[in-house]
């Protein structure tokens, strides 16, 4: 059986962590040749790479921020996910627990140091408590950990908002995280010049998807790239604690002030995301009027 050669076009596709990047970022590289694609999937491999290969590659994924948009001599055609600002700081800050438990942080210690924090919040008694919860994957103690308001509220703006100081990237000895060099750049909470960045981007995107509409998300990006939508889309990355398979507004594991935190400090997301609901609604629009002026002239 002939493989069918790889899309014409090229693709960056920005990938903002725990926006179920994964899945879109397997089948847009698997469209390609292995050549085709960047040999790099975080900041930190982008900028060990030799700049002057860049421009060599067809194909883009990864958790580079406007990194990649900065480092190259070429306009790419760009496409994203997002993601419901609640959803995602919850899934982010759960991400966040793992990874440290992960890198053999202690959970009691984590709920010993961070007490004043979630006796804020929740509805948590005891530090064995609440280890407990640590150990499990439950990351809800942590919800108002500065850490998580400083590296995760607002992460969508601040992925496609916040430039880099290239130089200083190319520079550095120590790994480079994106969303610790996000915080860097834009403070406590992105201002609107960030966020007016972020909306410019956005709006320059061929394909604006959502994760709350993954099936046209998908096929709209199939449609770009001229291949075939997956029959079904898989879910990947997947917390494995998650103990709901629906949202975590309505899953009634949130107290009405650990919800009432998350609204607050994604509220600059949620504007964002407004936005984006509406270009990914007019983009499904466009496409369904291209398929019908097709199907009729068949």
């Amino acid at each position: 059986m002939r493989k069918k050669a790889p899309p014409d076009r090229e693709i960056s596709f920005i990938h903002i962590p725990k926006t179920a990047g994964t899945v879109l970022a397997g089948i847009i590289r698997r469209a390609y040749r292995p050549a085709d694609s960047i040999p790099a999937h975080n900041l930190d491999e982008l900028m060990k790479l030799d700049p002057a290969s860049l421009n060599g590659y067809r194909c883009y994924t990864g958790h580079f921020g406007t990194a990649l948009q900065d480092l190259l001599t070429k306009q790419v055609p760009t496409v994203t996910m997002l993601r419901d600002p609640f959803e995602l700081y919850v899934s982010s800050v759960n991400h966040g627990l793992r990874n440290q438990i992960r890198c053999g942080l202690n959970a009691r210690d984590i709920a010993a140091a961070s007490e004043q924090r979630w006796r804020e919040l929740g509805p948590y008694q005891t530090v064995d408590e609440v280890a407990g919860l640590l150990v499990a994957g439950d990351g809800l103690p942590l919800l108002n950990h500065p850490l998580a308001i400083s590296q995760v509220s607002n992460g969508q703006v601040r992925c496609l908002g916040v430039h880099f100081e290239i130089d200083r990237l190319k520079q550095a000895t120590e790994r480079l995280g994106l969303a610790e060099e996000l915080a860097a750049r834009s403070g406590p909470v992105p201002d609107r010049d960030v966020y007016a960045e972020a909306v410019r981007n956005l709006e320059s995107m061929v394909v604006v998807g959502l994760v709350e509409d993954m099936e046209a998300s998908v096929r709209m990006v199939c449609r770009y790239l001229g291949v075939g939508p997956p029959a079904e889309v898989p879910v990947e990355n997947v917390n494995p604690a998650r103990k709901t398979a629906g949202s975590y507004r309505s899953s009634g594991t949130l107290t009405a002030r650990q919800a009432a935190f998350v609204d607050q400090v994604t509220a600059l997301d949620r504007e964002f995301y407004e936005h984006a609901v509406n270009l990914h609604a007019r983009q499904v629009r466009a496409a369904s009027r291209r398929w019908w002026q097709v199907w009729r002239q068949a």
